[in-house]
């Protein structure tokens, strides 16, 4: 695996991307320590320090250099796995072990597909799916309906749904959250995507799921209209992870950003990651160190933050061929992130970090 760092001995100096002004202006590879994300240009620290005395830039917003290399992000071809050469709209991703392989799997939602394990069709547009690890199935919602379906996958490869369940409400971002006493999965729902009926409450429905997969049980549902400067926002949520100490849902909100939900606790204006650099969220995962990675479908970049919210930088963007990016999962077995893309050839991106 190549090595996951852009930095020289885990230090501030970047060596992929040279000082933007240095390499302009004096044709000479001077080594960056920091990026803004206004410009778009890497600094070295003259070059930093000289931007930062014009008025105009200083309210830039400056950060470690985090754009992963270009060698480090790959694509995944998918001609010969699908059952056509169409679009590919990658709702969502998991990544699971069965026998000695880790597959990855992904559904399709234009082609109602689910792929690479292996092509099975859907009753419905796919859109979010996750790991069950305490009964080794593949949890996947069909998008807007009530249809929650759970999946095999055996150790030759080979994909079958085992079971299909109706849940009370239409489903579209999932999670599994394993507790001591009993698992439970995180599915979002409700919320008018037009924005025009401001009463339609987005919605966090819980429920049990037992040891068999066969009884899965709504235990909890918390509808949000959210209040943020004495205005409210409708939430229409998206996709949904969880923090590894178990205790935040975080949501992909469109327009708000990402929502951090704690208990029963009020969300105010630190419970919302938000940045102009990301605009028309979307994905969303957390790797095993808590740090949060976020797609802008707008902005057509991955950001990445750490878990109280601060923004730690962009790590990929257009220069890596990114289109539309509307899904994210992190494999901690493997440290790669999946991005997936809407309206896009027969692949997706990998990041090695």
């Amino acid at each position: 695996m190549a090595t996951p760092t852009i930095f020289d001995n885990d230090s501030d100096v970047c060596r992929n991307y040279p000082c933007s002004p240095c390499l302009k202006n004096d044709k000479k590879e001077q080594e960056s320590t920091k990026y803004c994300m206004d410009c778009k240009e890497h600094f070295c620290t003259t070059c930093e320090q000289a931007h930062g005395r014009f008025t105009q830039f200083r309210d830039h917003v400056i950060t470690k250099p985090t754009i992963v290399s270009k060698d480090l992000v790959y694509r995944k071809d998918l001609k010969g796995v699908r059952k056509n050469d169409k679009k590919l709209d990658a709702m969502g991703f998991c990544c699971i072990t069965s026998g000695e392989t880790r597959y990855t799997l992904l559904s399709d939602y234009q082609n109602d597909q689910f792929d690479l394990v292996s092509t099975i069709g859907m009753p419905g547009h796919p859109y979010a799916l996750c790991e069950i690890t305490s009964i080794s199935a593949v949890a996947v919602t069909i998008s807007n309906t009530t249809k929650l379906l759970l999946l095999d996958v055996s150790s030759d490869g080979n994909a079958t749904i085992k079971q299909e369940i109706e849940v009370p409400f239409a489903c579209r971002g999932i999670t599994y959250v394993p507790q001591e006493f009993v698992d439970c999965l995180v599915i979002v729902s409700g919320g008018d995507p037009s924005g025009r009926d401001k009463n339609e409450k987005g919605k966090i429905d819980i429920y049990s799921i037992d040891a068999s997969g066969a009884d899965v049980k709504l235990v909890q549902v918390r509808e949000e209209l959210i209040t943020l400067d004495n205005t409210t926002h409708q939430l229409f949520p998206r996709n949904v992870a969880i923090n590894n100490a178990k205790d935040s849902i975080l949501i992909t909100g469109a327009q708000l950003g990402v929502i951090k939900m704690k208990g029963k606790q009020s969300i105010t204006k630190s419970s919302v990651f938000n940045s102009k650099f990301a605009k028309t969220t979307r994905g969303i995962c957390v790797n095993d160190k808590d740090e949060v990675f976020v797609t802008g479908l707008a902005t057509k970049n991955v950001l990445k933050f750490a878990s109280d919210g601060t923004l730690i930088g962009e790590i990929v963007n257009e220069s890596h061929g990114l289109v539309i990016p509307l899904s994210l999962h992190y494999d901690n077995v493997r440290n790669l992130l999946l991005i997936g893309s809407a309206r896009h050839d027969c692949s997706f991106l990998y990041v090695n970090l």
